[in-house]
């Protein structure tokens, strides 16, 4: 079911993808590039905004060689002032199931617009890719232009209102499978097998040894 909220009511995310759609959009269609000619490096580097003619969806996107696009939340769509709307959702990385366990997935977010205007005369659907967290995020440059001459949404449409936290992914956190419980990361996906990594030189001496069976194991002739 779709509903209509107030602009007020997007999550800040989508805020913020929105924004930077308006800043990019012109009516009528914009210089784009074919959509079979798209590189991992255009998807995933930081602040890259891109319009693309042709079929675009999560899996024709370039992808990592561990990993594919996945939506995880609902589209979102916006009534533009040409006459036409946007629909767009929010795209991050998921591992597939050959990915080695101590492979670490890229926390990327990227931004899918799909454009429906009015004024579009071309034969290709046309979109707009804004990746927000990529791979250059501590360099990453910003592009403060000047806004287009098009007014806000006058109509925002989600099949989820309630949309207004940003996705992490359990993936992203394999790197602390060396600090907890073996059988736990087993759980997580992050190890292969639930044994432990724990070596004899990881006890510190003079450590007592108990027999975890009992609460009140007895002690050694060391702890007297």
């Amino acid at each position: 079911v779709v509903r209509t909220i107030k602009m007020s009511s997007l999550a800040p995310e989508q805020q913020r993808a929105l924004d930077v759609f308006l800043r990019n959009y012109e009516p009528g269609g914009s210089e784009s590039q074919p959509a079979s000619e798209l590189t991992l490096t255009q998807v995933t580097d930081t602040d890259s905004q891109t319009f693309v003619t042709g079929k675009v969806n999560r899996k024709t996107l370039p992808h990592g060689e561990y990993w594919l696009w996945n939506q995880s939340k609902s589209k979102v769509q916006a009534t533009v002032n040409d006459g036409g709307f946007v629909k767009f959702a929010k795209l991050n990385p998921r591992r597939i199931k050959t990915c080695p366990p101590e492979q670490v997935i890229p926390p990327h977010k990227l931004w899918v617009f799909e454009i429906h205007s009015s004024t579009y005369t071309g034969a290709e659907p046309q979109f707009f890719l804004w990746c927000e967290r990529g791979t250059s995020l501590a360099n990453a440059p910003r592009r403060g232009g000047r806004s287009r001459a098009v007014s806000p949404p006058s109509n925002i449409t989600s099949d989820n209102t309630n949309d207004d936290s940003e996705d992490i992914s359990i993936e992203q956190y394999a790197f602390l499978r060396d600090f907890i419980e073996p059988h736990i990361a087993h759980q997580l996906g992050w190890i292969s097998t639930p044994g432990s990594n724990q070596t004899p030189q990881d006890i510190p001496r003079g450590t007592p040894t108990r027999d975890h069976s009992s609460p009140h194991a007895p002690q050694s002739d060391a702890d007297v």
